[in-house]
C-alpha cells in the first residue's frame, strides 16, 4: 500500500504540488490572521493605559 501511495504521488506531480501549495497557504494564513488579532489586543491594552481609563 505504500509503495502504491508513492507511486502515485510521483506519477501525479503538479496535483501533489497544488495540494501541497494550498496547504502551506492556509497555515501561512492563519498564523498571520492569529498574529495580527494578538496585535489588536495588544494595541487595545496600550489605548486603555495611554487614555488614564485603566487606572480606575
Amino acid at each position: 500500500m505504500l509503495k502504491l501511495t508513492f507511486r502515485n504521488i510521483i506519477r501525479q506531480k503538479m496535483h501533489t504540488t497544488m495540494i501541497l501549495v494550498a496547504i502551506m497557504s492556509g497555515v501561512v494564513g492563519i498564523i498571520l490572521a492569529g498574529g495580527w488579532i494578538n496585535d489588536i489586543y495588544v494595541q487595545m491594552g496600550e489605548a486603555l493605559i495611554h487614555s488614564q481609563t485603566g487606572h480606575l
